[in-house]
């Protein structure tokens, strides 16, 4: 189930489900916000949702420095 809130001027979605880490992301806008929880929360009805969390914090530096 999805929660929107404003947060610091902004407004922030927040998906919780059973069996999922949750997912949140800050919006500009409410409409934003609103949207983007809709469709993740059609990706986890639909069985296809893929969290990207981990691959979006991983830098090109974090590979160049790994040990081989």
């Amino acid at each position: 189930m999805a929660s929107i809130r404003e947060r610091k001027g902004r407004w922030q979605a927040r998906i919780t489900r059973h069996g999922f880490l949750p997912e949140t992301k800050s919006f500009d806008t409410h409409e934003g916000a609103v949207k983007w929880a809709r469709a993740i929360e059609a990706e986890i009805d639909k069985g296809v949702f893929v969290s990207l969390k981990e691959a979006e914090r991983t830098t090109l530096g974090r590979y160049i420095a790994a040990p081989r």
